[in-house]
């Protein structure tokens, strides 16, 4: 007999997301219901519907289906707020992990619940505590990756960098050598520096900060060349 075994709010729009199916016959199927009105659903893909063999799976697709958005597409405009930008897609993927996450949480306590009332069947046993033991450990590394994403340092903006390297850089780019003067080390502690050198002064450094990573450390020299672009 089918019946509805999630029911999460749709991310950006009225309605709410489900999972329905028939747990003893090992079928699922998602649909969008907003005010009480069906407006997709998998389970009409076809003659006999999609037919997942897990629920969790189910949901993954209804909410990849549903948030057209989940990864925002890289498009410059004049106005573009990069900071902004980056912030917004890592709180979509955070927020997406999570309801996967939540799934899974939520499939597991049903397997563990199913393995209290099949106590001595050693097959059957032996299926359930696999299938927990699948469960939890992704979502242990969906809830990783979520303290990952939350804990990402923001990139560099102009406003973080000094005048003295930005304006090399922009001196260095102008005169169309830039990679003449950028230098980008590693060193002992593991910190990583973006430096300039200075056009007049070759053994003169200006440091455009300390980074964790080489992305964010390119990053900075990013905004540098940004701030000048925004200028010219």
């Amino acid at each position: 007999m089918s019946e509805v075994l999630y029911r999460v709010d749709r991310h950006d729009a009225d309605g709410d997301i489900e999972v329905y199916g028939d747990p003893s016959a090992g079928w699922y199927e998602w649909r969008v219901v907003v005010r009480g009105e069906v407006i997709e659903d998998s389970g009409r893909c076809g003659r006999y519907g999609t037919q997942y063999g897990s629920p969790a799976l189910a949901l993954r697709d209804a909410l990849n289906n549903d948030e057209d958005e989940i990864i925002v597409p890289a498009t410059y405009r004049a106005d573009a707020d990069a900071q902004r930008q980056h912030e917004a897609q890592v709180w979509n993927l955070s927020g997406a992990l999570g309801d996967l996450a939540g799934a899974l949480e939520r499939a597991a306590a049903t397997a563990t619940h199913h393995l209290q009332g099949v106590e001595g069947d050693a097959e059957v046993e032996a299926y359930y505590r696999e299938r927990i033991a699948s469960f939890n450990k992704l979502e242990s590394i969906l809830r990783q990756t979520m303290d990952w994403l939350d804990g990402m340092p923001p990139i560099p903006g102009p406003d973080s960098l000094s005048d003295e390297f930005k304006c090399e850089v922009a001196t260095w780019n102008y005169k169309g050598n830039l990679r003449g003067g950028i230098h980008v080390i590693k060193d002992v502690s593991g910190a990583i520096h973006p430096m300039v050198a200075d056009y007049g002064d070759f053994e003169r450094m200006y440091s455009g900060g300390l980074y964790d990573t080489w992305a964010e450390a390119y990053a900075a020299i990013g905004a540098a060349l940004d701030e000048q672009a925004g200028k010219a």
